[in-house]
């Protein structure tokens, strides 16, 4: 998802810096941000569901289960600062195309 995160980013800068509409572009950066948004449903559900199977057995380990707990905190760690990355991506992008518009204004 990173690397999906980075291609949107490279397709933004190149979007703004073209003088005209690129419909090559424009395809391309709406299948990217599609397959990011089916990707990050995927992962969501995904981490629900492993957080749903996460239960403290009494009669099991503790430490597995305090292992399983941290894992799972660190994983959607990720996925939240990965997910604020891109509204992060998708604001600039959208601060930066409203000022060119309005310089052509």
């Amino acid at each position: 998802m990173e690397e999906c995160l980075n291609s949107i980013r490279d397709i933004h800068d190149a979007i703004l810096k073209s003088p005209s509409v690129n419909p090559n572009l424009s395809n391309d950066l709406n299948s990217k941000l599609e397959s990011f948004k089916a990707q990050s449903y995927a992962i969501n559900n995904v981490l629900k569901a492993m957080n749903s199977n996460i239960s403290p057995d009494f009669e099991a380990n503790q430490t597995n289960f305090r292992i399983k707990q941290s894992q799972m905190m660190n994983i959607s760690r990720k996925f939240q600062n990965l997910m604020i990355e891109f509204n992060h991506e998708q604001l600039r992008y959208r601060e930066k195309s409203q000022q060119r518009i309005r310089s052509y204004l």
